[in-house]
């Protein structure tokens, strides 16, 4: 879809962006406006490229968005091309295109015999490119915390087969009975207990942690829960970044429409991720709360 130009003035980007109706339509009028001040007449060419590789050619902003812009077979780049010819007779052409690449995906080119002017076009252009620009800090939230929380269920499912580099084989209880026999060890024989008894505890601890896991031991009412929602919210982050962000978006017809719908699901998704956090927070202090009183009957 991208078209090299021999332009005096160059700039690419590698970003998200939206563009609609009213940010194309003053992109239309701001190179208009330019040309005009020059005495030179716009001539504009718009190029549309679909999904399908599918082509387009046409002269203005309406007839752009009044094509089908699908859901199914979405326009995935375009580019804006106008040419004209200053009072003095020198020639002045600038172009903007807009793609789903996955580098240098938005480019703007001017170019002029007079380096002034093409500096001062692509000035006024640039800033209203860079209104396009989407910044999906929802997007990047949420692919940390993806991230983060897979990370942290990878460690949770190598803890029962590995033991921690900072787990101890001995419990704080243990150490504070350890610690009084070592304080009237004043015999070798109560030295030689001492020894003997952390080495026994040592290997009781090891023990019970190679035993087989029983699920029945540990999968409680709040585990299930818990799991569920961990589950639940690891599948709703993933949705939410790789689904509910697309790079290229053309905002007009009815994949505009889908994508109003996305920032919709991008709204109800970060309820039900905060919702789920909160609940499984709740679960989990109730069972904590729960499980001494049912230890004391």
């Amino acid at each position: 879809m991208l078209t090299k130009f021999g332009t005096e003035k160059p700039s690419t980007w590698t970003t998200s962006f939206v563009l609609d109706t009213p940010k194309l339509t003053r992109l239309w009028s701001e190179i208009n406006a330019r040309f005009t001040q020059l005495g030179a007449t716009a001539t504009f060419n718009f190029t549309v490229g679909f999904r399908d590789k599918r082509r387009e050619r046409q002269a203005s902003v309406e007839e752009v968005v009044n094509l089908e812009n699908r859901r199914n077979n979405p326009v995935i780049g375009m580019s804006v091309v106008a040419n004209g010819t200053t009072a003095q007779g020198k020639p002045l052409s600038c172009s903007i295109e807009f793609s789903n690449e996955q580098k240098n995906n938005v480019r703007l080119a001017v170019k002029g015999a007079d380096p002034m002017v093409t500096n001062d076009i692509h000035a006024a252009l640039d800033e209203r490119v860079q209104a396009t620009f989407a910044k999906n800090w929802g997007q990047l939230v949420a692919a940390l915390t993806l991230i983060v929380m897979l990370v942290g269920v990878l460690l949770l499912l190598a803890n029962f087969t590995e033991p921690s580099p900072f787990y101890s084989a001995l419990t704080p209880k243990d150490f504070a009975e350890l610690n009084q026999m070592a304080e009237h060890a004043n015999s070798e024989a109560a030295q030689l207990g001492f020894i003997f008894e952390m080495h026994r505890r040592e290997i009781r601890q090891h023990v019970s942690r190679a035993a087989p896991v029983e699920l029945t031991h540990w999968m409680t009412a709040s585990v299930a829960a818990t799991l569920i929602l961990l589950i639940v919210v690891i599948a709703l982050l993933a949705y939410l970044a790789f689904a509910c962000y697309p790079r290229a978006v053309f905002n007009w017809g009815e994949y505009g429409e889908h994508f109003e719908d996305l920032k919709l699901r991008r709204k109800y998704i970060r309820n039900l991720v905060i919702g789920g956090v909160i609940l499984g927070l709740i679960v989990n202090v109730a069972a904590a709360g729960l499980a001494p009183s049912r230890g004391r009957r």
